[in-house]
């Protein structure tokens, strides 16, 4: 009996294999879980459950993050009794904002990959409490650097070259 229930779900599977469904986010074909049915599939959109969250946080508006996006500065500190908590929210933002943008991962000065930081090039404190969050965590002034030219930013310390490469940046316009 056993035989002949394997040899039904291997005829179904070759069924589905002539017109299987496919992944909504990846456009792999979605396979069956072990012990899942056949006609469970068509059901399904996504081969997994990280495919169904990535189509879902691209797909799907974000109404908090805009939200957030709208508020200014003075808003964002308001809402803190200790107002040094302010700061890391609105990086957090930026760090959501850079990986949104696409922002590769590296220095943007020297190139190098392991132990970098998102960096404001144009410091949040210096913008004035009517900016709005979208204007502090803008591409143009989001920038990966490695911890020392990270420093060597906030210290005044580059050279001509970095510094007209990062005001390149800044100048660029925004998709």
């Amino acid at each position: 009996m056993a035989d002949y229930h394997k040899a039904m779900r291997q005829a179904k599977l070759e069924e589905y294999y002539t017109n299987p469904r496919l992944c909504k986010n990846c456009d792999k074909i979605i396979d069956p879980n072990p012990g899942e049915k056949i006609a469970n599939l068509k059901n399904r959109n996504f081969c997994c459950r990280n495919c169904a969250m990535l189509w879902r946080n691209k797909n799907l508006p974000n109404s908090k993050m805009d939200e957030f996006l709208n508020k200014t500065k003075k808003e964002v500190f308001d809402q803190y009794v200790n107002r040094g908590l302010a700061k890391p929210v609105i990086c957090k933002n930026a760090n959501r904002m850079a990986k949104k943008y696409g922002l590769k991962k590296e220095c943007f000065l020297c190139g190098y990959d392991k132990l970098v930081e998102l960096c404001h090039i144009r410091p949040v404190s210096d913008f004035p409490d009517d900016a709005l969050i979208s204007e502090i965590n803008a591409k143009n002034n989001l920038i990966y650097l490695d911890r020392s030219c990270h420093k060597a930013l906030d210290r005044n310390m580059l050279d001509e070259s970095q510094l007209q490469k990062i005001k390149d940046h800044q100048s660029t316009p925004q998709p």
